[in-house]
């Protein structure tokens, strides 16, 4: 149906899942236009689910997302509209790569676009699009984060079966058919990326396939390129740092965080107990104990880290007074005290000085 937009999402979480389709509801739909939301759950790769997705689906424009993805920009269903009038434009995406290069490392290569994204330890925002006139940019290739399309070409399932190089994969296959890739240009960001440090598993794998099946166009494997990081004793090493915090939080918890991250490793659970040591330290330093520990403790931190910092964003990009409401409300409660929330609000709020604004008058009120 040339009027209907499909959303088409992956999930694994039901909390991203909830704050994916929350964003969602938000956005201004087209007058005369309808949209759908296809949920994928327990995928084995994305480029089969995203097949089976786009088989059951009789929208024209299907707009693939993962479930941490926030859309934030209410009227970007008009502005895809508008793009993809010109029908040589076949995908949308917020990020890409001009130029991808021959080793095909196109995740570390992102060169264009205008995106938040949270790494598990503080909020970027890459924004690269000065040059040229035109309202969009050509690019290779773009990350799977956000991929919108107007024209149906079947996922590769048999070459990427896990959960890397289907989007690269997907942008050569469009690029091949004659379809135009974009990234729109403005100064508004449409999406918020709450990816936290992505698994490698699989990663150079996939590259090698990639290589191999793009070879005509120039793609070489080299597997002096692999990633090191992936290594498993650095798995082993970070399961077990995480299983001596839930057992006990002491002095060598930091020391034991140090060497792993000397060793070269980023990962999303190990920033967030490094945050949990840092309220620690605050609290200490303020009331001589910590609250949070004695109440809450490493393996529930976690799961408050997570909503509140999803509050905060609620609060930050909607100026939600429901959620700035339901922050105040778990402060007065008692568990949760100011050090934390000012810790969790200083790695992943851009306008901390407007949310604190936004919380100060849910107190006077």
């Amino acid at each position: 149906m040339d009027n209907k937009i499909a959303f088409i999402v992956c999930c694994n979480n039901d909390i991203y899942l909830e704050e994916c389709m929350y964003y969602i509801k938000q956005l201004r739909v087209p007058e005369g236009y309808e949209t759908d939301v296809i949920v994928i759950r327990e995928a084995t790769g994305m480029t089969a689910a995203y097949n089976a997705a786009m088989e059951s689906s009789d929208a024209k424009y299907k707009i693939y997302l993962h479930q941490d993805v926030y859309l934030l920009k209410e009227s970007m269903l008009y502005d895809m509209l508008e793009i993809f009038k010109d029908d040589t434009i076949g995908m949308i995406g917020t990020v890409g790569v001009r130029s991808l290069p021959k080793n095909a490392k196109a995740a570390q290569s992102w060169d264009c676009g205008n995106v938040l994204v949270y790494n598990g330890s503080a909020m970027m925002h890459m924004r690269n699009f000065d040059y040229g006139k035109n309202d969009v940019i050509d690019v290779e290739a773009i990350d799977g984060m956000l991929m919108m399309t107007q024209y149906d070409i079947a996922w590769d399932e048999q070459t990427f079966c896990r959960f890397h190089f289907y989007d690269i994969s997907q942008c050569m296959e469009f690029r091949k058919r004659g379809y135009r890739v974009v990234l729109p240009k403005g100064d508004e960001v449409w999406a918020l990326h709450d990816s936290g440090i992505s698994s490698e598993y699989g990663y150079d794998e996939d590259r090698r396939r990639f290589c191999e099946k793009y070879k005509q166009d120039g793609f070489v494997y080299n597997g002096s390129e692999d990633s090191w990081y992936s290594s498993c004793d650095l798995e082993k090493r970070k399961q077990r740092l995480l299983e001596k915090a839930q057992e006990e939080i002491g002095t060598e918890t930091m020391k034991y965080i140090e060497e792993f991250e000397d060793a070269g490793y980023r990962d999303t659970e190990i920033f967030c107990l490094k945050e949990y040591l840092e309220i620690i330290d605050s609290e200490r330093n303020v009331v001589g104990r910590s609250r949070i520990q004695e109440q809450v403790g490493w393996p529930a931190f976690q799961e408050i880290e997570q909503k509140i910092r999803m509050l905060c964003w609620r609060v930050e990009f909607k100026r939600s007074k429901e959620a700035a409401q339901e922050i105040v409300n778990c402060m007065v409660a008692g568990w949760l005290p100011l050090e934390a929330v000012q810790i969790i609000v200083g790695h992943c709020v851009i306008d901390q000085r407007g949310l604190w604004q936004e919380l100060t008058q849910c107190v006077n009120s």
